[in-house]
């Protein structure tokens, strides 16, 4: 036995004698488990724990075994620990997680300068990020792979990272970023004299040109990487050139040289029983019903999806039509609901990384927020204030009989609630502001007063509004044919500087053609105040989706979310909600009352979803 070995059974030995029995499972330890010995070995320095989750982790890899020891710098063993976990946890689907711990690996490895163990976290930083869809940092990582390996002089590991970064590029729809570094990645193989990589890279720029209409180019560099791989006698590699060749055919509308390339493939994947490419090449070939018994045994949902829809269009029977259309649908709403979850954990992993951030940048902003001009902006604010209170006591005091006067007082008492909540909040910040315009210019002061004017004009018409909707027959509805995108695009103009301040995503997910009979300032009324609330209540670098169609608006946000209670006490209609935004955004419930007006107006129908830490989802029903 030699000595690496007899050190290993040594380290396994004493592992299994030091170990508390609950701590040391062997092989096939869950991630609670392994995340267990890593919090222990981070807060006591527990060398068997850090062996033991290192010999988990490690050992899916490999049969050798690196065991730490008291001699080594710290620095070392969270590297290795981190980086080789982050990798692990990308193997098994743990994305986010992976990101921290690949993180973590890259700042132990800058600290011992070890560029292997930050070259493979910088890989797996890529690889994640570009799972979870966040294309801009799984280039940005890719980059700096490429840098060590520039810095190496690694060619062979320098090509494949530029193969790498065009085809992030061209996923994210960046074709021309793309030629750059593809053709980079050529010249290094063209050095190299290594056919078979040559031919990858070929193909991918292929790809690239294809991509930017450029047929000619694309199909000039298939010819070439078709020839390379004739040389290797591989029949898949050369079929899957034959469809590359035949694509930029189909681009130079030359479909009967395309065809005819497209059906040559197809003898080939049948015989190598490549079914994923050969349906592919039976879609091009408009034999759908083969290629859609492939999918059975592929299990490629997006390929069967695209083949349904054809058929589906294809058919005459309309109830066959209808059927391939409904699986269709239904499978649309499996990868939409995959992507969605991607897309959540992409924010999770960006507010988990910013949130320290956003904090200091919060207190430091309040720090500087002080001094002096208080008097000014009191004054002007008072004013606003007592305008819009005369204005409301002005249309109470317009009832005439005793009936409506029981009701006006009734109005009364619930709105000076809501007026005293919301001045007492304006007051607050009258008070704070006024410390702060003194090391302004004059610019800085006007512009912050225009902001603090408008906030008070938006509180103002809500005010009216709602005073208006308690009186029946005020507020009529006038119905008209409208276009559902341009309506929502109006209703969230005058939110998107708030949003952008809190660096708040706005999505709006619908068909631009999308129609509606309804009465366009009650919609677009609905969407301000449900988007307003949604900005208040979602945290920096989060995300508000709208989605629309015929039947439905819906304002989704990734923001705190709300408690059982809370939920039920809104559903119910029970009593009007006081809370502050996730920057002290001041919250009366005003804006959520003149929604449920609105829709008891118009007679639609409101559902709310809402879980803590998940965000909430605002549904309009047009019924």
């Amino acid at each position: 036995m030699n000595k690496r070995n007899l050190l290993t059974s040594i380290c396994i030995i004493l592992l299994h004698v030091a170990m508390p029995s609950n701590l040391y499972a062997g092989k096939g330890m869950t991630i609670e488990q392994l995340d267990s010995l890593l919090k222990i070995y981070e807060k006591t320095g527990n060398l068997s724990a850090a062996n033991c989750l290192y010999e988990n982790i490690y050992g899916d890899y490999e049969d050798t075994l690196t065991v730490f020891t008291k001699g080594d710098a710290k620095e070392y063993i969270d590297a290795n620990l981190y980086s080789t976990y982050g990798s692990y946890l990308y193997d098994h689907s743990f994305y986010a997680k992976s990101i921290r711990f690949s993180k973590l690996g890259v700042t132990s490895a800058e600290k011992i300068k070890d560029m292997e163990v930050l070259a493979s976290c910088y890989s797996y930083l890529c690889c994640a990020y570009q799972y979870i869809g966040d294309l801009d940092k799984a280039v940005t990582y890719a980059k700096r792979l490429y840098d060590i390996d520039s810095a190496s002089g690694d060619k062979a590991n320098m090509s494949s990272t530029l193969n790498n970064i065009a085809s992030i590029y061209l996923l994210d729809n960046k074709p021309e970023k793309a030629e750059k570094y593809i053709l980079r990645a050529i010249n290094i193989e063209r050095q190299l004299n290594k056919p078979a990589k040559l031919a990858i890279r070929l193909g991918k720029a292929s790809d690239v040109y294809q991509a930017m209409k450029k047929y000619d180019l694309g199909l000039k560099y298939a010819k070439e990487a078709f020839r390379l791989d004739s040389i290797t006698g591989n029949a898949d590699k050369m079929a899957v050139r034959l469809c590359q060749i035949a694509d930029n055919y189909w681009g130079m509308q030359d479909s009967v040289k395309a065809m005819k390339l497209y059906n040559v493939a197809a003898g080939v994947f049948r015989q190598t029983q490549n079914y994923n490419s050969l349906s592919v090449c039976l879609q091009h070939t408009g034999q759908y019903e083969e290629a859609l018994k492939l999918t059975e045994i592929t299990g490629n949902i997006k390929i069967r999806k695209s083949i349904l829809s054809l058929l589906a269009l294809k058919e005459k029977d309309p109830q066959k039509a209808k059927k391939y259309m409904a699986e269709a649908m239904a499978l649309h709403d499996s990868i939409t609901s995959n992507e969605n979850e991607l897309m959540t954990e992409r924010f999770n992993v960006e507010y988990e990384s910013l949130q320290k951030d956003a904090e200091l940048e919060h207190q430091q902003n309040l720090i500087e927020m002080q001094q002096q001009r208080q008097q000014y902006i009191l004054i002007i604010l008072s004013m606003f204030c007592v305008l819009s209170f005369v204005a409301v006591m002005g249309w109470i005091r317009d009832y005439h009989s005793r009936k409506k006067v029981e009701e006006a007082n009734r109005v009364k008492d619930r709105l000076i609630s809501v007026i005293s909540h919301d001045l007492s909040g304006t007051a607050a910040n009258i008070n704070m502001l006024s410390k702060l315009v003194a090391d302004l210019n004059p610019s800085q002061q006007t512009t912050m007063l225009a902001k603090q004017s408008d906030n008070l004009k938006s509180l103002l018409d809500n005010l009216l509004l709602w005073s208006r909707l308690q009186r029946s027959g005020m507020v009529q509805v006038n119905l008209a044919n409208l276009s559902l995108a341009d309506v929502i695009n109006e209703a969230i103009d005058s939110h998107r500087e708030t949003a952008n301040e809190k660096n708040v995503s706005i999505i709006l997910e619908g068909d631009d053609t999308t129609t509606v009979n309804a009465d366009r300032n009650c919609v677009k009324c609905m969407v301000r105040n449900l988007v307003s609330n949604a900005i208040k209540f979602t945290p920096e670098e989060g995300t508000i989706t709208i989605r629309y169609d015929k039947d439905h608006i819906e304002v989704r946000d990734s923001g705190t979310g709300m408690d059982a209670e809370t939920l039920q006490n809104l559903r119910d209609g029970k009593k009007w909600t006081h809370k502050n935004g996730t920057k002290g955004e001041p919250g009366s419930g005003l804006g959520m009352s003149i929604v449920r007006d609105m829709i008891r107006l118009c007679g639609y129908k409101l559902a709310i979803d809402s879980k803590e830490g998940e965000g909430s989802s605002f549904k309009i029903a047009f019924v």
